[in-house]
């Protein structure tokens, strides 16, 4: 059997009502010798289609195309009495491979980033491609707003998370990193690919963004007597949760090893202010009508520094 797409629904006779269960098992292995992840081990009472004779897999991508997967099921009494594993069914499934090689090309020049990849030999052709973006490192893909574990970095132990998916393009390169890009500048990326039915495939490997750097636009010239602040704006990481133990307190989790990030003025004119967060004030007096050398540097605390220098003109 071919399903369409790698989020199928398994669906079989009920033979225990809503007062038994079911277990489900999953594997690439004829036999069923061994499941392929926890993922594909479930009772069903312990899962949304608790009470259903039926399990859909969770996400999209946990599977492969051109692939032939085997399953089997069997049922709990509701005198807690096991009845013997199914026949075994099997399927494979159609939609596109994973992208390859997904990576990030920086250009200091333009100071503009690029991210490719390539389409996957493997499954149904891609027409398109999906570009997801996180400062988290390791993030799931999301079209919608979704929340994390955060442990001791939230009070109530989760973190809201926004919606990441970027841009959508039919090219197998986009630009991610670029001064003022309002759908881009992130530390991580993942792209997925899309069939011309709007099948999706799982999500690629992530590419990582060089940390940190200066993505705010910064101006040309500026006028003698008014004050302008600028709120500079870098890539950096939240980190990823982990686990540590510190004595008798053992796995305290927390979103750990996130960039903190510092902001430095290396040179500029006595009218300018830079702020460790990275505001930056610009408060000119007329006898500053001139052309202005300013460097900025930024530290992420993790060994990465960017620097950065233009030229204001300071009109009369």
């Amino acid at each position: 059997v071919t399903v369409r797409g790698t989020k199928p629904t398994l669906r079989w006779s009920d033979t225990c009502g809503e007062s038994g269960d079911y277990h489900l098992r999953l594997s690439t292995d004829p036999a069923l010798r061994w499941v392929l992840s926890p993922v594909f081990e479930k009772l069903l009472s312990r899962t949304p289609a608790k009470g259903q004779a039926q399990w859909t897999v969770p996400e999209e991508g946990l599977l492969n195309p051109e692939t032939s997967y085997y399953w089997q099921v069997r049922a709990r009494s509701a005198d807690d009495v096991w009845g013997p594993w199914s026949d075994t069914a099997s399927f494979t499934c159609r939609a596109p491979g994973v992208p390859l090689h997904v990576h990030l090309d920086m250009d200091w020049e333009t100071r503009r980033g690029t991210l490719h990849w390539r389409a996957n030999p493997e499954g149904e052709t891609p027409v398109r491609f999906e570009i997801y973006g996180s400062d988290e490192r390791g993030f799931s893909i999301s079209r919608q707003e979704y929340t994390i574990v955060a442990g001791e970095s939230e009070e109530n132990g989760v973190r809201v998370m926004t919606a990441n998916l970027l841009s959508e393009t039919q090219q197998t390169s986009a630009v991610v990193v670029d001064r003022g890009l309002n759908t881009g500048n992130r530390a991580f990326y993942r792209v997925v690919a899309i069939d011309a039915e709007g099948v999706r495939s799982g999500p690629s490997d992530y590419a990582e963004a060089t940390r940190p750097f200066l993505t705010t636009e910064l101006p040309a010239r500026i006028t003698a007597g008014e004050t302008t602040v600028i709120t500079l704006a870098t890539i950096q990481s939240i980190g990823d949760l982990r686990a540590e133990s510190v004595g008798p307190h053992r796995y305290r989790q927390a979103l750990r090893e996130g960039d903190d990030v510092l902001f430095l003025l290396d040179e500029g004119p006595d009218f300018v202010e830079l702020a460790l967060d990275g505001q930056l004030t610009l408060r000119p007096e007329p006898r500053h009508a001139s052309t202005h050398t300013i460097t900025v540097r930024v530290k992420n605390g993790q060994g990465g520094v960017d620097v950065v220098g233009f030229d204001l003109l300071v009109m009369p």
